[in-house]
């Protein structure tokens, strides 16, 4: 079933006889992007550093290692990347000094350092042409995560503590799915992630439009658990984005009279998942 997925596109890249590095890279990759979105997953309680950047990490040293480091992985575009990264870093470490709290610079800016800076010069330094095959894996963790959340959501959610075993937050006391991330909000912002690449896989047939609608149902429904406005919102914009860019902003119209309709079904008072975009209320994630 996953073969059938990932390589379900018919220009396929060649990984018949990879060496041994390019192998370690490719698979340790693979886990990497697979083990994303268990945010809760890691090697120390009090440090925010998962499986995944473990598995991430594995691949960078064996890509330095192996002289396979992609020093340019947008092309013409990363010194831009560079620029804007440096920009935005600044900017941070500014407003943490005029705050005085320095410490929040370093431990926020090496986070940002790893997943904007790092993470893309070493992400495409494994087999050339997996980036697809890397995304669909991607995809297909977060759907079956969300799918795994919504069973066990409808199944446990009304029993208190009975998935504390996963995460304190798989669940929170006002029944807002958390999921693996164990935050709702962090959640929300996975599926906003997530949704284009499903458009985009549709859009060019990397994944058969079946598959895909069942993508965009699953994530739809975990989304609305969230109880997360602010995700909400975003995937919104997420996806008028992509169809505008896609398909011409004319395209906007049916599905603004899709919103429009479930702008209604709301304001209609006509029932809903309890909790389900409740009045927004600020989180310790800082968001609603």
């Amino acid at each position: 079933m996953i073969n059938a997925v990932v390589g379900y596109e018919q220009a396929t890249p060649n990984t018949t006889h990879l060496s041994v590095p390019e192998s370690i890279i490719r698979y340790a990759l693979v886990m990497g992007i697979v083990l994303t979105p268990f945010m809760m997953w890691r090697f120390h309680p009090a440090i925010q550093f998962t499986f995944s950047d473990g598995c991430f990490l594995i691949a960078a040293i064996f890509a330095l290692a192996s002289g396979r480091l992609n020093l340019r992985p947008f092309g013409d575009l990363s010194p831009w990347w560079l620029l804007s990264f440096c920009i935005m870093l600044s900017a941070l470490g500014a407003s943490s000094l005029v705050n005085g709290d320095p410490l929040r610079f370093a431990i926020t800016g090496s986070q940002y350092a790893f997943a904007y800076l790092a993470l893309p010069y070493f992400l495409f330094s494994g087999v050339k042409g997996i980036e697809i095959r890397l995304a669909k894996f991607f995809v297909l963790s977060v759907v079956v995560i969300e799918a795994v959340s919504i069973i066990l959501f409808y199944l446990y959610a009304d029993v208190p503590g009975s998935l504390a075993w996963i995460n304190h937050n798989f669940v929170s006391g006002a029944e807002r799915l958390g999921s693996f991330l164990g935050s709702a909000n962090r959640n929300a912002a996975l599926i906003c992630l997530t949704l284009p690449f499903l458009f985009y896989f549709a859009k060019t047939r990397h994944l058969p439009l079946s598959l895909c609608l069942i993508g965009v149902a699953v994530l739809t429904l975990a989304l609305v658990l969230t109880a997360s406005v602010t995700g909400f919102i975003a995937s919104i914009a997420a996806v008028l984005i992509f169809v505008g860019a896609s398909y011409g902003w004319h395209a906007w119209k049916p599905l603004a009279a899709a919103l429009g309709l479930l702008s209604l079904y709301v304001a209609a008072g006509l029932p809903l998942q309890q909790g389900t975009l409740r009045k927004p209320e600020l989180t310790p994630d800082g968001c609603n």
